[in-house]
């Protein structure tokens, strides 16, 4: 998995994706996420499948504790599609598509695509770990340019 924010050039261009009545967080803060379910034994009865999903961080929307704020998803791409049936029953904007994860020489690349046609420039991480400190330090480098 994949998971990153960053905060946009355009606040303008994540403004026009949201509904007028949500509130942005005050920064427009964006998030995606990529990953890749191997194995139909990792889902909750449904088979397995790749899903990449974007959107923004509202404001006034928070979890209880304020840890973690409300979010709107602009975009929904997944590679099942009872799947993406259930998530449009739903209102998420869900798409057909498919996210690939790949390593190679300490870098994590994640590719999304649709249709056969890729929608991001890949996201990478340098993931980095060592035997003193067994947990992965992460640095993104977020290339995002869906569509």
């Amino acid at each position: 998995m994949l998971y990153f924010t960053w905060v946009p050039a355009d606040p303008d261009a994540v403004r026009a994706l949201v509904p007028e009545q949500l509130e942005l967080a005050g920064n427009s803060q964006c998030f995606i996420n990529q990953y890749v379910v191997d194995s139909d034994d990792q889902t909750s009865g449904f088979a397995a499948y790749s899903l990449t999903y974007l959107g923004a961080d509202l404001s006034g929307q928070d979890t209880p504790d304020g840890a973690v704020p409300g979010r709107w998803w602009t975009h929904y791409y997944n590679s099942n599609a009872d799947m993406r049936a259930y998530a449009a029953e739903r209102g998420v904007p869900a798409e057909p598509g498919e996210t690939v994860l790949e390593i190679s020489d300490g870098v994590l690349t994640a590719t999304s695509s649709a249709n056969g046609t890729e929608i991001s420039a890949p996201p990478r991480a340098s993931v980095t770990r060592s035997p003193a400190s067994p947990g992965a330090s992460c640095a993104t480098s977020p290339t995002w340019t869906g569509r």
